[in-house]
């Protein structure tokens, strides 16, 4: 009942959308078709042409070029509605945890997804689809001596919770293989209809590929199946299953040709026909699924709704490869799951690996991307720390070159524009982001001699700027301004809170590094020559709270006899209380990795010390930046920071 009140729900929704842009739409020229082809022959002509020549659908212009796998070529991406995209995506087969390989497969469409949405300003719906019924899930569960049901539901919620985990946005529909097999029927008896496909003596169906003529849009591949070429049942080698004949000890569901369930290719045209109907804007997966599955998927959706593309846009990402070369596949045992890789690293360091290099590209996971990465996340980070800390006034700095500033972020905004236009180029904009950074930092980490005015205006826009196009990217620092304006008490408390521990903090050290004749510490020693009368104004504060040492320490004080720095040599009185302060330095210390550890950075900057929050790097990672030291620990020692 749920299934079918969204499916009707998204229906509803796609159909407000084409209704209330059609007559802009062919007003302008863009449409030749009426309101009722989004669920019929689509927006393109269904016109029998040359099947290795791509035509430009009729649509909506978005300005944007993407490289079209079906096309072999970058094509202006064209949308039968104005303002929305309507996507499936190859889903996991759920019988083992989510691996590395997998992530990168759907952080780099998440990213593509949040640029439609967020730099572009278009609607996107995304449907994925979840094989939940396959060999390797009833291999699974007869090794684990539990139901397929049991297997599929468990590794289902695990691949979305590791999914949340990278930041990777829900889509708008699941369906799953199971639940679908009605679909799968009836897109089976049409093809046997429309003698697309064939039954066999056993009860398997399989697609006619010499039938259908337009077979092989994305490559000339033919099948190197070794077995599925000597089945004797099959006309030609290339014809694949479309449902599978019920085998001894398999889960099954009724057919008018026999027990038996659904082949691998059909789901996901099924599943995706009964969302969006005959035609779609994208379809996406791993470059490993381009043939056979992708190729054997349009074809038979083709033949289904008697069209020349079921598809208009195909997407694939690149491989990640092992630093070998061989690329990380559960079937080879060689793969990094995704709550392994979160133990050590965040999920803003693999996002900026997969903004590295373009989406389509193939990458070697190896220590120098994950070493590049880091360094590029903390640099990030700490400029958006700097840049706070100075436009809240803890940090003293420039003066700052605002016109050549100004005009670096505006030519960072149109080289932004055009790398997102070309394919989503992110390469391009890290590396324009990365250029506005360095130069916000030049003058970010001057020293000023004597004070200078401020520069908020300059770098709070770079600042906004910068955080806003990471945004868009998933990739997001916490920010104390946020935490101040938060409608929760207890955000606005921590705040407070905060403020005043780092204020403190910050006095103390000022105090405990403060050397010379203005420290005016006591120290005791044994020489008589050196007792003074007690100092009457020994309460006296400064305008900054701290307590001022008395000029004149007592005479006596039990036992002991005190006297002032000013008696000493300068090389002593500074020895002295430098000795005296070390605890204080060290409890200083100790607080800011303390504070580090529950995800609070405290930076130390002159005579002021500011805060910022960490984010989701693990407990583990920020022991690691320690020395995998623990500062809860009694005999902890920590390293003072410059």
């Amino acid at each position: 009942m749920l299934d079918k009140l969204c499916r009707h729900s998204l229906r509803n929704l796609l159909w407000v959308y084409h209704n209330r842009n059609f007559q802009l739409m062919r007003t302008f020229g863009q449409v030749s078709v009426g309101p009722h082809a989004l669920y019929s022959k689509g927006s393109h002509s269904t016109e029998k042409r040359n099947p290795w020549e791509w035509q430009q659908p009729e649509g909506w212009d978005t300005g944007i070029q993407v490289y079209n796998s079906i096309a072999h070529k970058k094509v202006p991406f064209i949308l039968r509605n104005r303002r929305l995209v309507t996507w499936y995506m190859c889903g996991p087969t759920v019988y083992d945890e989510s691996h590395i390989g997998h992530a990168w497969c759907y952080i780099q469409f998440d990213i593509i997804r949040r640029i439609l949405e967020d730099f572009f300003n278009i609607d996107v719906v995304t449907v994925i689809g979840i094989t939940d019924i396959d060999d390797k899930i009833i291999t699974r569960a007869r090794e684990s001596n539990v139901t397929i049901e049991h297997i599929t539901k468990f590794y289902e919620q695990e691949f979305f919770h590791d999914m949340e985990n990278l930041k990777v946005k829900p889509p708008s529909v699941i369906t799953r293989v199971t639940q679908h097999v009605p679909r799968v029927l009836e897109f089976c008896q049409k093809l046997i209809d429309n003698g697309s496909a064939y039954v066999t003596k056993s009860g398997t169906v399989y697609f006619d590929v010499k039938k259908f003529g337009n077979y092989g849009k994305f490559s000339s591949i033919e099948s190197n199946d070794d077995q599925e070429t000597r089945n004797v049942e099959k006309r030609n080698s290339q014809d694949f299953t479309l449902w599978k004949a019920y085998k001894a000890g398999e889960p099954w569901w009724s057919s008018p040709w026999g027990k038996g369930r659904p082949g691998w290719h059909i789901e996901c045209s099924a599943m995706a026909s009964h969302i969006f109907g005959s035609n779609l804007d994208v379809h996406s997966g791993g470059k490993d699924l381009v043939f056979p599955h992708h190729e054997n998927e349009e074809a038979q959706s083709e033949a289904f709704h008697d069209t020349c593309l079921w598809a208009n846009y195909w997407l694939h990402t690149g491989h990640l490869y092992l630093k070998d070369g061989v690329k990380m596949s559960k079937s080879l045992k060689n793969t990094v799951s995704v709550k392994e890789f979160l133990e050590d690293n965040t999920a803003n360091e693999f996002r900026i690996c997969c903004l590295i290099l373009p989406y389509s590209h193939d990458i070697a996971y190896t220590d120098n991307l994950l070493e590049e990465a880091k360094a590029t996340n903390k640099k990030l980070m700490s400029f958006t720390a700097d840049a706070e800390a100075y436009l809240d006034g803890h940090l003293s700095a420039g003066p700052f070159n605002e016109p050549l500033l100004l005009k670096c972020l505006s030519e960072t905004r149109k080289e932004v524009k055009e790398a997102l236009e070309d394919d989503f180029n992110t390469t391009k904009v890290l590396n324009s982001i990365l250029n506005l950074v360095s130069e916000t930092n030049k003058d970010l980490q001057k020293v000023p001699k004597s004070p200078v005015p401020c520069s908020a205006g300059a770098v709070g826009a770079c600042l906004s700027y910068v955080t806003k196009t990471l945004k868009i990217f998933g990739v997001e620092y916490p920010s104390k301004k946020a935490c101040i304006t938060s409608k929760g008490h207890d955000t606005g408390t921590l705040v407070r809170v905060m403020d005043s521990l780092v204020k403190f903090r910050s006095q103390v050290r000022v105090y405990a590094l403060t050397m010379g004749p203005s420290a005016q510490a006591q120290y005791q020693i044994d020489d008589p020559k050196h007792k003074l009368e007690q100092d009457k104004e020994a309460s006296q504060t400064t305008s900054e709270g701290l307590p001022v040492p008395p000029i004149q320490p007592p005479l006596h004080k039990g036992d002991i006899t005190w006297t002032t720095t000013s008696s000493l040599d300068p090389k002593e009185r500074q020895k002295l209380q430098k000795k005296e302060r070390e605890p204080l330095v060290k409890a200083c210390d100790v607080i800011r990795d303390e504070l580090y550890i529950a995800g609070i950075q405290v930076k130390d900057r002159g005579r002021d010390s500011s805060w910022s929050l960490l984010g989701n790097n693990s407990i583990r990672a920020r022991r690691t930046n320690l020395g995998n030291y623990d500062p809860f620990e009694p005999e902890y020692q920590p390293k003072p920071k410059k």
